[in-house]
């Protein structure tokens, strides 16, 4: 067995400890003395009760109270990622909320974006302590689920009044279809061309053209050009095909009508051979198109 000099912090004595002891107490002045591998163990298991405090109150929706234990696992270990993406977890479902006309919540968006930038921070935090960690991807998805799922409570909230938009709602609606329009950019920043949030613009965009939405938020300008690009792609990829038969018999035709003679078969062939050089023509074009 080996043996460790120890001091007593209170009276100056020196002590020969065994190793596989936690507790001594000086023979000296009987002061009771936590030795360093007592200290590690009483930090694990406080490290762990404070962890699984953090995740009770997380479950409860209790975010203040969840953020106080998660930053004392943290101070005893600043290195844990569990607590640091506790941490992100939080702050992203943390958000100031205020009462409407209608006696729900809705989010200001400046305090959410607030939030929604720390968590991201904490997810930083844990990737940069293991960059490996399905656990770190996994919260990241989340947050990102996150403002998809808030972004259409707003939208269905927006889109519940029936048209034509009743005067005293006014207010209202254009605070849901604001916050959704919002929510939707920032789920952007993150996520680039998600489908899901860009139909969320072009909504809100044509239902409320009182709003200037381009003078609102100068992102949105970009994104409707998006939306306008993406929408020729679908139509080119919807309109190929249907082209594509069209040429085969196009080409069917000026094969008959070559083979054919007459007065008139010249002009017939010439038609023919216009038909199927514009039928070519509109095909390169809707393949660039889906390609670009």
């Amino acid at each position: 067995m080996n043996i460790t000099r120890v001091t007593c912090p209170s009276c100056g004595g020196k002590l020969d400890v065994p190793d596989n002891r936690t507790v001594s107490r000086c023979t000296y002045c009987g002061t009771e003395i936590i030795l360093e591998q007592g200290r590690d163990q009483q930090e694990q298991k406080d490290i762990a009760h404070y962890s699984e405090l953090c995740k009770v109150a997380i479950e409860a929706k209790n975010f203040e109270e969840a953020q106080r234990y998660c930053n004392r696992v943290l101070e005893l270990d600043p290195k844990n990622v569990s607590a640091w993406l506790d941490k992100a977890v939080i702050s992203c479902f943390w958000s100031a909320r205020s009462k409407d006309i209608t006696g729900s919540y809705i989010l200001e968006l400046t305090e959410w974006r607030t939030r929604l930038k720390e968590a991201l921070s904490y997810v930083e935090r844990a990737r940069s302590l293991e960059p490996a960690s399905e656990q770190v991807i996994k919260t990241y998805q989340d947050i990102i689920s996150r403002q998809k799922e808030v972004c259409k409570v707003h939208i269905m909230a927006f889109e519940a009044i029936p048209q034509p938009h009743p005067p005293l709602l006014k207010n209202f609606l254009n605070g849901q279809a604001q916050i959704a329009m919002g929510l939707s950019l920032t789920v952007l920043e993150l996520c680039p061309n998600d489908m899901e949030m860009l139909a969320n613009i072009d909504l809100l965009h044509n239902a409320l053209p009182e709003i200037d939405w381009v003078n609102w938020d100068e992102r949105i300008s970009a994104h409707l050009e998006t939306i306008g690009k993406l929408n020729e792609k679908k139509g080119a990829i919807e309109k190929l095909p249907r082209l594509k038969e069209e040429l085969v018999k196009a080409k069917e035709a000026l094969s008959k009508v070559s083979k054919q003679k007459g007065l008139f078969n010249k002009g017939r062939i010439r038609a023919s051979e216009q038909q199927v050089l514009a039928l070519e023509t509109e095909i390169a074009h809707l393949e660039k198109v889906i390609d670009t």
